[in-house]
C-alpha cells in the first residue's frame, strides 16, 4: 500500500483542503466522537480536529493514509443555512477546518434524516481497502478552474444536470481531478465512484482514457452506492454491498 508522507498531506491540504478528506473517521459509544461546530447541532466526526493538528509521517502512518483508492462523490456544495435549524451559521465556520467534507455526524432524526448519510461510510469503509483513501468530488471547479461549490447541488437538481451535459464544463472537471491526483502522487489508482451518477461520468470512455493516460495504464473505476439515507438500505445490507465491491479491489 502506497503511504501518504507529510509533504503530500500539507500540499492536498492548502490546495484541496476546503474540498476533499480522508476515509478515516473515530467512534465512540457515548457520542464522545463527535463534536458541534455551530452549537446548533452540526456535528462532526473528531478525527477532523485531528487533520487539522501539525502532521508528521508518524501520525499519517498511524491514521493509515494512502493513495492507492480515490474515492469520487459527484459534487461539492454547500449546505443551505435555510434548510434546517442545525445548519444555521455553517457557512461562516466551516472554513475555520480542512477535510472537513464527508465527516457530518447528524442525528438520524426528522428534518435531519436524509442528510445524515456520512457517518454510514465508517460503518461500511472499515477493514476495507477504502478506510485511509483519499476523499473528493468531481464537480468541484468552476470555469475558470478554480474550486468553487456548486450552488443548487443536490444530485437530482436541474442546475447540476445541465452542468453534466456541458462537454466543456466537464473537461474542466476530468482535468482538474487529473491535477488533484497527480498532486495526491496516485499512480494507477482504483477510483471509487460514489453513485450512479459519478460513475457515468467517470466510466465514460473518453474519461476512462484520460485517466488512464494520466494516472496509468492500470487505473481502474468501480462503482459504489451512494451513502445518503435517501439509499434506504439497511446499515447492514449497506455494509455488505461495499464489501462485495472492496473484494474486486486488488
Amino acid at each position: 500500500m502506497s503511504k501518504i508522507n507529510t509533504k503530500i498531506y500539507n500540499t492536498m491540504k492548502d490546495n484541496y483542503g476546503i474540498c476533499s478528506s480522508w476515509a478515516v473517521w473515530n467512534d465512540s459509544e457515548d457520542g464522545s466522537h463527535r463534536f458541534d461546530l455551530n452549537d446548533k447541532g452540526y456535528k462532526i466526526n473528531t478525527i477532523v480536529k485531528t487533520f487539522n493538528e501539525k502532521m508528521n509521517d508518524k501520525i499519517i502512518n498511524k491514521l493509515g493514509l494512502h493513495n492507492d483508492v480515490v474515492i469520487v462523490a459527484l459534487n461539492f456544495g454547500l449546505r443551505d443555512e435555510n434548510r434546517v435549524s442545525q445548519f444555521k451559521g455553517i457557512n461562516s465556520v466551516l472554513p475555520n477546518y480542512d477535510f472537513l467534507i464527508f465527516h457530518e455526524e447528524l442525528d438520524v432524526t426528522k428534518g435531519l434524516h436524509r442528510f445524515s448519510g456520512d457517518s454510514r461510510q465508517k460503518l461500511a469503509y472499515k477493514n476495507t481497502p477504502l478506510w485511509g483513501a483519499y476523499m473528493t468530488d468531481l464537480i468541484k471547479f468552476n470555469r475558470d478552474g478554480k474550486v468553487e461549490p456548486v450552488a443548487d447541488s443536490d444530485s437530482d437538481s436541474n442546475n447540476l444536470n445541465d452542468l453534466m451535459s456541458d462537454v466543456d464544463f466537464m473537461n474542466i472537471q476530468v482535468k482538474g481531478l487529473i491535477n488533484e491526483l497527480k498532486l495526491l502522487e496516485s499512480i494507477n489508482p482504483t477510483i471509487v465512484a460514489v453513485g450512479g451518477a459519478a460513475f457515468s461520468q467517470l466510466n465514460k470512455k473518453v474519461v476512462k482514457d484520460k485517466l488512464k493516460k494520466e494516472l496509468g495504464p492500470n487505473t481502474n473505476i468501480l462503482k459504489i452506492d451512494h451513502y445518503s439515507r435517501s439509499n434506504t438500505v439497511s446499515d447492514a445490507v449497506y455494509v455488505e454491498k461495499i464489501k462485495a465491491v472492496t473484494n474486486l479491489i486488488k
